[in-house]
C-alpha cells in the first residue's frame, strides 16, 4: 500500500498512502519550532527524548497537502524542563489526519 498503487487499491484507497511513522518528518520540524518559540535557542545535544505517541485518524494519502501545528507546554523536574508537544496534522481543507504526542526533557539552558 505504500509503494504499490495497486495493492493500495485494493486496499480501499485511491492511491498509494504514506507508512503511520512518515509524520515524523512533519511533526519534528513543527516541535522544534515550538520549543523554539517558547525557550529560545536549544541545543538539541541537551534533548532526552522520553516519549512519543499517534494517534491516526487516517493516512496520508498521495497528494496530500498537510498543515501541522504544535503547542507545548512545560514543567520543570529537578532543575530540568520537561517539555510536553501536542501536534495537529491536518489536511489545507481542515481533516483531521493525526495528532502527535511527545515528550522530551531538557537540561540546557533557557534563554527565553
Amino acid at each position: 500500500m505504500h509503494r504499490d498503487p495497486e495493492a493500495a487499491r485494493a486496499a480501499g484507497h485511491q492511491d498509494v498512502i504514506a507508512p503511520p511513522t512518515y509524520v515524523v518528518s512533519l511533526t519534528m520540524r513543527s516541535e522544534a519550532q515550538a520549543a523554539a518559540d517558547a525557550f529560545g535557542d536549544i541545543d538539541m545535544a541537551d534533548i532526552l527524548h522520553r516519549d512519543q505517541s499517534f494517534t491516526h485518524v487516517r493516512p496520508v494519502r498521495a497528494g496530500d497537502r498537510l498543515v501541522v501545528t504544535s503547542e507545548v507546554s512545560s514543567r520543570e523536574i529537578d532543575g530540568r524542563h520537561v517539555l510536553t508537544l501536542e501536534t495537529d496534522v491536518r489536511t489545507v481543507g481542515g481533516e483531521q489526519v493525526c495528532t502527535a504526542g511527545s515528550v522530551m526533557v531538557y537540561s540546557g539552558e533557557v534563554t527565553r
